[in-house]
């Protein structure tokens, strides 16, 4: 980064410059949808060129508010059928499914901040969040994979329990070559590596939220799935907003959006990373 430190800010000075409350903007960064650091001390910090970035997407209220309020409507009736043709239109008026999930990443924030504000309950937030999953879990079966294709492993880094992204960057994974492998919740790191050690999978997509806010934990983590992975071709890609290493070795990429997500993953021109069955 070209910023000094100085240049960066405290949530409380973000959250103002922005003109959002402290919670909604800790809840942004949770989500991924704003960038921050994190200090020695584990403390947020946000750049201004984060800041711009929040307020340059809240300018379009009236656009972003109407797509939000139809997919809150399409998700609380509960009908499958119509919140899957919802998708569908929201992937036809964008050029690839990892486009389609960026544009859809707003709406994840709304139902956070409509039960941020108390309108919706802790649990009609878990079915909402369940059926947005199922939705772009059923999206990602219709995305075909050769027979042939690397497997990635999907999870959360420091047993982390926020999946809904992976949800999303399943079908982008898919879309770029890969077949997704879920390992669940709270999987061992040691398990991830023996999948690496036996050729099972060819890459790692890793989620961290904020709460993993550890940097010691993350590089330890890290270090280990790099460590005990037998192929130079694995690809190790690092999603979220957790206190990731601000150096990475090779084949690990830091990714922001399901768009990085999805051109991080393919393999170099002229390359093929190999592949061993199950």
């Amino acid at each position: 980064m070209n910023e000094t430190y100085s240049a960066w800010l405290t949530t409380e000075q973000a959250a103002a410059l922005a003109g959002v409350s402290v919670s909604t903007l800790k809840r942004w960064a949770d989500q991924g949808l704003v960038e921050c650091s994190k200090t020695a001390g584990r403390h947020r910090r946000f750049s201004r060129k984060a800041v711009a970035a929040v307020l340059s997407r809240n300018a379009g209220t009236t656009e972003h508010d109407a797509l939000c309020a139809r997919w809150l409507a399409e998700l609380t009736g509960g009908n499958a059928l119509a919140i899957d043709a919802a998708l569908l239109d929201m992937r036809a008026e964008h050029t690839s499914w990892a486009e389609a999930a960026d544009a859809f990443a707003p709406v994840l924030h709304y139902i956070g901040l409509l039960w941020e504000r108390g309108e919706i309950s802790v649990l009609q937030e878990h079915v909402l969040s369940e059926r947005i999953a199922r939705t772009w879990s059923r999206a990602a079966s219709t995305v075909v994979v050769p027979a042939h294709a690397p497997r990635m492993l999907l999870s959360t880094a420091c047993r982390d329990e926020h999946t809904l992204g992976l949800s999303l960057a399943e079908i982008a994974l898919r879309e770029a070559g890969w077949a997704p492998v879920w390992s669940g919740r709270s999987t061992p790191v040691s398990d991830i590596v023996a999948q690496l050690q036996t050729a099972m999978v060819r890459g790692v997509a890793l989620s961290a939220s904020s709460i993993c806010d550890d940097p010691d934990a993350l590089a330890r983590e890290l270090a280990a799935i790099v460590a005990g992975s037998t192929s130079p071709d694995t690809r190790v890609l690092l999603g979220g907003n957790g206190a990731w290493p601000a150096l990475l070795p090779p084949g690990v990429a830091r990714v922001h959006s399901f768009v990085e997500l999805a051109a991080a993953a393919r393999p170099p021109v002229g390359r093929v990373i190999p592949y061993a069955g199950l």
